[in-house]
């Protein structure tokens, strides 16, 4: 039996929208929803979405987002390429995440590298801070 009704996902990847919401998000539905319930949902959206519903939501926008959605998620191989590429999406800002995180991590181990560094060799304060400073904006590049 089909659930009347579902949250939607929080999967963040940039669709033709300019709200950057997935189109399981413009519907209301899950990646695991059924044809058919996807196509109730579009049914339901398009008549408060439409411009001339008279709908404080509806606005052209919304309802081309809408029926872009729809065009994808109702054809199997379109929806199987649009999912394939949610994951897509979703494992490249893990990866971007993670080397944010294994950056700021390694700061405290690098600064100390460097006090270890100085007072084993001598390296001039200046030279350790230009040093730094390249850490830095290398770290902001992630």
């Amino acid at each position: 039996s089909e659930r009347a009704t579902s949250t939607s996902t929080t999967t963040s990847t940039t669709t033709s929208t300019s709200e950057n919401r997935t189109y399981y998000e413009i519907l209301g539905a899950r990646p695991t929803d059924s044809p058919s319930l996807l196509r109730r949902r579009y049914r339901t959206l398009a008549r408060r979405l439409h411009p001339d519903s008279g709908h404080p939501e509806a606005s052209a926008d919304a309802f081309r987002s809408l029926v872009s959605a729809h065009e994808t998620l109702s054809d199997p191989k379109e929806r199987l390429r649009y999912d394939r590429s949610l994951k897509g999406s979703e494992f490249a800002e893990t990866v971007a995440n993670a080397l944010e995180a294994g950056v700021r991590g390694a700061m405290p181990f690098l600064r100390r590298t460097a006090d270890v560094t100085r007072e084993a060799y001598g390296a001039s304060e200046a030279a350790l801070r230009a040093a730094g400073e390249r850490m830095e904006r290398e770290r902001e590049r992630f």
